[in-house]
Formats: structure tokens, sequence, C-alpha cells
């Protein structure tokens, strides 16, 4: 399936029973592309007003309502030093041991509201349009992944109860255990949107999360150890919290890709041939000692997927005390205080 196949795919996706659903693009978007690598600027110009088309088109299906602008540079994080608003820090390229990457959907508080800006590096997306180029639907997946972010921030804004600013954790350990389960939630409802630009991309996230799931456990084994030496709790909580919220936003990837080709097998031959591969890999992850984990998250992240609106705070409370199962399957127990957190570790 070409480029313009998956992009009519897209305006299916945005049909109801009472016809087309109006676009919901913010329509005074704006698109920045700094420091194009030649002199073509009639080719820059092209692309930032063929992205907003698309990014229109896209709007039918999810809310981009408060999508600010797109940013494309050829130096990343020169692109998303460029968005900083005054009193923020730095956006950095987010980094692991693996990879480091390239787009990214920045949230900001501007005017009393909630908006999002698109980041991406230019060589992801400079041949989007060039329909049967190699890159055309890696680039257009990356695409709606970020927008995917946008829309999600959009949901939370519009329906959590009394107005996003009410949204903060009851106390410091719920802060916590939040941060650390976030990634899997927000990963997941943006790789379900996208999965199915590339059904069989989602072999690259369960590698990924297969390496993971199967260092973590001598990962933290590691951490105690080097607590028992030191004493030093706070460098352990680091190195686990580190750890663990890793594990969780890989789950995420790797999860919301295999649920968005497996929603889909009964419609196209392509999705139910991958879905049984899909399947049998994360069947493979259970016998690592964590692997336990990776269902219960499944079932999280279809949690939140599947919610029409925020209902409060409370909505998190199943994803944080699966965090905090995980944590004490190697020992570790939080508890909140006075709302603070104390951690205690059985060694």
């Amino acid at each position: 399936m070409g480029l313009f196949a998956v992009i009519d795919e897209v305006a299916d996706d945005a049909k109801t029973s009472e016809g087309m659903r109006e676009a919901t693009l913010n329509p005074n978007i704006n698109v920045s592309l700094r420091g194009w690598n030649d002199e073509d600027e009639d080719e820059a110009r092209t692309l930032g007003h063929r992205m907003i088309g698309l990014a229109r088109e896209i709007s039918k299906a999810c809310d981009l309502s408060h999508l600010r602008s797109i940013v494309i540079g050829c130096d990343y994080q020169e692109a998303l030093h460029s968005v900083k608003l005054e009193g923020e820090d730095d956006h950095v390229a987010t980094a692991n041991e693996f990879a480091t990457g390239a787009a990214m959907a920045v949230h900001q508080k501007l005017d009393g509201e909630l908006w999002s800006t698109v980041v991406i590096w230019t060589p992801l997306v400079r041949n989007l349009f060039e329909d049967g180029h190699p890159d055309s639907k890696l680039a257009f997946q990356t695409f709606l992944h970020e927008l995917m972010h946008v829309a999600d921030v959009a949901k939370f804004t519009a329906t959590f109860p009394g107005g996003w600013e009410n949204a903060s954790p009851e106390n410091e350990r719920d802060g916590h255990l939040q941060a650390i389960g976030n990634p899997l939630r927000s990963e997941y409802f943006a790789q379900r949107g996208a999965a199915w630009v590339l059904p069989e991309f989602g072999f690259g996230y369960i590698d990924l999360l297969e390496e993971v799931v199967g260092k973590i456990d001598d990962q933290i084994v590691e951490a105690r150890a080097e607590l028992d030496d030191t004493g030093d709790l706070a460098a352990f909580w680091e190195a686990a919290r580190s750890r663990v919220s890793f594990l969780f936003q890989s789950m995420g990837y790797a999860l919301g890709h295999v649920d968005g080709i497996l929603c889909r097998r009964e419609d196209d031959d392509e999705h139910a041939a991958v879905s049984e591969k899909y399947e049998k890999r994360l069947e493979e992850l259970q016998r690592y000692p964590s692997g336990w984990v990776v269902a219960e998250a499944a079932e999280q992240g279809r949690r939140f997927f599947e919610m029409e609106k925020w209902s409060g705070m409370k909505d998190f409370e199943p994803l944080t005390d699966l965090v905090e199962r995980y944590l004490n399957f190697h020992g570790v127990e939080t508890f909140a205080v006075k709302d603070k957190m104390e951690l205690r570790v059985v060694l």
C-alpha cells in the first residue's frame, strides 16, 4: 500500500454514519523549516504546506485543535531549543542506550491553555510525499505517532473534571509512581493509533522490549548490591526508577503497536498474517522473570486508549498499582508519609 492509499485510509477512519467529520486542526497553525540543507526553498515551502494539509486530513479522525505548530529542522536539538518558552528548561532529545529520538510532541502552557508543537528532524520526513520511496511510510508513521500524542493531550485537557490545571498527584508517592507508569499509557496511545501504517514495524519494538525485559532483573540486582555496599538509598532509587520507567515505556511502544494491528486483523490479510507472529513473540517474553508484567501492562494500555474521557486522577490508580506490584516483585516498597514518599528495600 502506497502512501496515498494510506492517506485515503485516514479519510476512511474519519467517516461516520452522518458523513465526514469536520477537520479539527487549529486554523492558525504554522510550519517552521529550520536550516534546510540546500538551496531549494520551493521544496521546503512545498513540504511545509503539504504537511499542514496532511495534518488537516488526520484532524478529521482525531483532535488536533491545540496543535500550535510543526517545526522541521536539520539540527534536531536546535529545533527543540527554538520552541522553548520563557521560564522553561531546554527541551532535549529523548535518548537511551539503544537510540536517540528525532521526533517529539512538545506540550506547553500558553495563555492559560495547553498547546502542542511537533518537532521533527528533517531527514525523517523529507521524503514523506514521495510515493514509493522506501522512507515514505516510516515518515508518515512517525508524524502520525506524534500527532496522536497531540490528540491524547487534547482529550486530557478537554475532559479532565474541573480542568486540566486540577490534575495533580495526591502526594509525592503518587507522583513518582505516575511518572514511572505514564510512559506506558502515553506511548501505547500514540503507537496504537499509528501502527497500521507499517504493520511489521512492531517487530523492532518487540526486539527492544525483549532486550529490556531480559536485562532488567539483573540490573536491579546490581543496583541492590550497590545499595548493600554504599547504603545510598537515593542512588538506588534513581537507578531502579529509571530502569522500571524505561521498561514501561518500551512496553507502551511494543504493546500499542501489536494491539493496533490485532484490532484490524479481521479486516486486512496483511494485519492477520503478522498478528499471529506478534502474539507468539509476546508469549515468548513469559520465559523471563519479569515477563509476567507484559500482559498486565497491555490491559492498562487498552483501558486508557478506550477511555472516552477522564474521570480524575483515580484513573491512574490501576496503573500505579501495577507499578507498585512490579517494584514489590524486586523487593522495593513505597509508602506515603505526610505527603512524602518513603522507600523500603527488602534486602
